[in-house]
């Protein structure tokens, strides 16, 4: 795979496919065997492609950011390294009560390759303003992805460039306005700071993700899985670096991944929380990055979300490896961290689940299926058992 193109894809889905499918993993990892548990969920609604991050507006309605899956552009060695390019990611609300989808805003780059596609990952909202934060970064676009492709992919690349690490707002018509340049400030900051990890094989030269955003009043937190950063990004477009995220512990060889992968970010009255793809829960508070004791009942983290109360709920997307799938399905769940920091097991049996939110009904709704395009056809029904979903569970 072009190295560029890599950055974007190790991040997660075949991030964690391709990854977890070509990394030597430590002696005696296995799958974990699915075991169901927690509060009766049902399924809101089905057909979303490749659905991440989750969110909520003042009347009940979700958010939800798409990833999509690729396009007609495609380039690599063979069909099974291809990485494809096309405007098929998208924001989307749905009725939470009927599960009818609807597009806020669509036409935006998705990039990828089996089941391995990036997009417009996470989402946010403030009162009735919609964010979202595209992942990548305008250095990290190949050139000379389009050679020998039809001239529209040309196109597709320019708007590639417009559009990747860009925190976005919906105008309410279908588009966006851009507000800030996450992606080439984080990607900078790397290039600027090489010994920050000097060993990191993706930070030559730079490296950006932008992934999870958590919005407020006068800008937003956003976390990014390339640079291992938490960022503050005013409203004014200025991008300010909080935090850098430590490695995992052990032997580089050994771990997954190499490095912290931040991918999802939520503020409360007491801190900033963040997840990341090592499985660990950090909070940041008084200019402090503090890590929380999961009681090891955290896998690949992929989503977070508080409720009212000010409890924080992480989202792991997989917890092991299966030989014949990279992660291992049906091993997601919710990890519950409670104001006094004590962790619990929420709910597990999830299927490689992804962002989550509080409903206004008090419900918690999460992704599910995360890496399943709108499309499963030639997708294993191991993993994609059906196309990308949101569920509900019940209020325990």
């Amino acid at each position: 795979m072009n190295p560029q193109l890599h950055r974007w894809a190790r991040l997660l889905t075949a991030g964690a496919a391709a990854v977890a499918l070509t990394v030597a993993l430590p002696a005696g990892t296995s799958s974990a065997s699915p075991t169901k548990s927690g509060p009766h969920w049902d399924v809101v609604t089905t057909g979303l492609d490749s659905p991440r991050g989750l969110a909520v507006l003042p009347n009940g309605v979700l958010v939800v950011g798409e990833a999509g899956h690729g396009g007609p552009y495609c380039a690599g060695p063979s069909p099974q390294q291809q990485t494809c390019a096309g405007l098929t990611s998208r924001i989307s609300t749905v009725n939470p009560w009927s599960g009818k989808r609807r597009t806020l805003v669509g036409n935006l780059i998705s990039f990828g390759g089996q089941g391995d596609f990036t997009g417009v990952d996470g989402v946010s909202t403030y009162g009735w303003n919609v964010y979202g934060i595209i992942t990548g970064a305008q250095q990290g676009v190949p050139k000379g992805f389009c050679t020998g492709l039809p001239a529209a992919c040309n196109s597709v690349l320019e708007r590639a460039t417009k559009q990747v690490g860009r925190l976005i707002s919906a105008n309410g018509r279908g588009g966006y306005r851009a507000l800030a340049n996450v992606g080439y400030a984080n990607y900078s900051y790397i290039v600027k700071h090489p010994n920050i990890d000097p060993n990191n094989p993706d930070f030559t030269p730079g490296d950006s993700n932008p992934y999870g955003v958590s919005a407020g009043r006068h800008g937003a937190y956003v976390v990014d899985a390339g640079s291992n950063t938490l960022d503050w990004v005013g409203y004014d477009r200025k991008v300010k670096i909080l935090a850098y995220l430590p490695n995992p512990p052990g032997p580089p060889d050994q771990r997954f991944p190499y490095d912290a992968v931040p991918t999802c970010v939520v503020q409360t009255h007491h801190g900033v929380y963040i997840g990341d793809l090592s499985g660990r829960a950090w909070k940041y508070s008084h200019g402090r990055l503090h890590q929380l004791d999961t009681k090891g009942l955290t896998g690949s983290i992929q989503g977070c979300t508080a409720d009212k109360r000010g409890n924080v709920y992480f989202v792991t997307m997989f917890n092991g490896f299966d030989p014949n799938f990279g992660f291992a399905p049906n091993t997601g769940s919710v990890t519950k961290i409670d104001t006094r920091g004590h962790a619990s097991m929420y709910a597990s049996g999830l299927n490689l689940p992804g962002g989550a939110v509080f409903g206004r009904d008090g419900h918690l709704y999460v992704v599910n299926n995360s890496i399943c395009p709108a499309n499963i056809t030639g997708v294993p029904p191991q993993l994609c058992p059906t196309s990308g979903s949101i569920v509900r569970f019940d209020r325990d």
